[in-house]
C-alpha cells in the first residue's frame, strides 16, 4: 500500500496516527496543501479547514 504525502510527513515528522490531529507543522501542510494532497476529512474538520471541494459540494446543493 501507498502511503500519501500527509502520511510520509507524519512518518517523518515521527507523529503517529493518534496524534496527528496535535501536530502543527501537519496542521499547516493541510492549510498549504489542503486543494492539492489528500488530507484525512476528519483532521479537515477538526482543523476548521474547508476546500475548493467543500465549496463545490455547498453550491450543488444550493441549486437543487
Amino acid at each position: 500500500m501507498h502511503k500519501t504525502r500527509f502520511e510520509k510527513l507524519a512518518v517523518k515528522l515521527g507523529v503517529v496516527e493518534d496524534n496527528w490531529g496535535n501536530s502543527e507543522d501537519l496542521k499547516r501542510f493541510a492549510r498549504q496543501f489542503k486543494d492539492t494532497y489528500y488530507v484525512p476529512e476528519r483532521l479537515l474538520k477538526q482543523w476548521g479547514i474547508s476546500t475548493i471541494y467543500d465549496e463545490v459540494s455547498t453550491l450543488k446543493e444550493v441549486k437543487q
